[in-house]
């Protein structure tokens, strides 16, 4: 299983590697590891076919990152953690791209 630290959190990428038989405890092994080191295991961009495994060792499954709701009433791109987004603004300005919102 590859995996990376963050905070107490043992962020798994992907499936296991190796035959699907051996994931179950695979998985297992991961999560109690993680546990007993004080972290948690985290399990990122898995495969369908392995949402059983997970669900079985006490995981839940879900999305991330793949809905965004802005209220466009609000929405402003002032401040410093915006200048990026402003500058690629300006350059598809500039390069004539054009946008609309349509309802």
């Amino acid at each position: 299983i590859m995996y990376g630290r963050w905070g107490r959190s043992w962020v798994a990428l992907f499936d296991p590697v190796g035959p699907v038989e051996a994931w179950p405890d695979l998985i297992w092994q991961f999560i109690e590891t993680a546990r007993s080191n004080g972290c948690r295991a985290v399990f990122y961009q898995v495969s369908p076919r392995g949402l059983a495994y997970y669900a079985d060792a006490g995981l839940r499954a879900f999305r991330l990152g793949e809905l965004a709701e802005v209220d466009l009433t609000r929405f402003e791109m002032k401040g410093g953690k915006w200048a990026t987004l402003r500058h690629q603004v300006g350059r598809g300005q500039r390069d004539g791209l054009e946008f609309s919102v349509v309802d």
